[in-house]
C-alpha cells in the first residue's frame, strides 16, 4: 500500500510541475510590477564618480576589472549600463550573493546588447549555494545579442535544494574582439513560494 502510494505521489508532484512551470513560463513584466528586485546594483547605477571604473556589488577577475566600465551614454534604464569592449577573453560578471528561499520560484532576467549579431552566446546564469559556500543548483539559458537593440534574457527556476541559502546573478559575456556588449538591469524576483504538507 505504501508503495502504491508513493507512486501516486510521484506521479501527482511530475504533473504538478509540468502543470506549474507551464504556467508560470507564461509570465509577462506585469508579474513582477509589485515584486522586490533582490539584485544589488542591478541596473548599475552605483560605481565611481567618474563613470569610468566599475559598478559596486559586481565581481570579475582581477585582471578582466580594466575591461569592464559603466556607460552613461548607452543604457536601457536608469543613467548607466555595463560596457564590455572588444573581449579578448571570456568574461564571468558575478553579482554579490543574496538570500533565496529553496521554496520559491524565482525570475531571473537582464538585458543584453551588442553591435552586431554575435556568432556566440551570452549566458546568464543563476547559482544556488548552501551555508558552506558550496554550489548545489545551476540554472542557465543562452542568448545570441545583436542587431544594436537591447534584448531581454530570461527564465524561471525552482525547485531547489533545500540546502540552498543564497544565490548569485553570473553573466557570461563570450570571447569576441570584434564586439561590445552592453548589459543592464540583471534582476531576479521572488514570484511564488510552494507549500508543503507536513505530518
Amino acid at each position: 500500500m505504501k508503495k502504491i502510494l508513493l507512486i501516486l505521489i510521484v506521479s501527482s508532484s511530475l504533473m504538478f510541475l509540468g502543470c506549474a512551470f507551464g504556467s508560470i513560463f507564461n509570465i509577462s513584466d506585469n508579474d513582477v510590477t509589485d515584486k522586490s528586485n533582490i539584485v544589488l546594483n542591478s541596473s548599475f547605477e552605483e560605481g565611481d564618480i567618474d563613470m569610468e571604473h566599475f559598478p559596486f556589488n559586481w565581481h570579475v577577475l582581477e585582471e578582466q576589472y580594466d575591461m569592464i566600465r559603466l556607460d552613461n551614454t548607452n543604457f536601457r534604464s536608469g543613467n548607466s549600463s555595463i560596457l564590455i569592449q572588444n573581449p579578448d577573453q571570456k568574461i564571468a560578471l558575478v553579482s554579490e550573493s543574496f538570500t533565496i528561499d529553496p521554496t520559491s520560484v524565482y525570475y531571473s532576467r537582464c538585458f543584453v546588447k551588442s553591435d552586431s549579431q554575435t556568432k556566440k552566446p551570452l549566458t546568464l546564469y543563476l547559482f544556488a549555494f548552501n551555508d558552506n559556500g558550496d554550489r548545489v543548483n545551476s540554472y542557465s539559458k543562452e542568448f545570441y545579442p545583436g542587431d544594436d537593440c537591447w534584448s531581454k534574457i530570461d527564465f524561471v527556476t525552482g525547485f531547489f535544494q533545500s540546502s540552498a541559502t543564497t544565490g548569485r546573478i553570473v553573466i557570461n559575456i563570450p570571447d569576441d574582439s570584434e564586439q561590445n556588449f552592453w548589459i543592464d538591469d540583471a534582476e531576479s524576483y521572488q514570484l511564488h513560494r510552494f507549500a508543503f504538507s507536513q505530518e
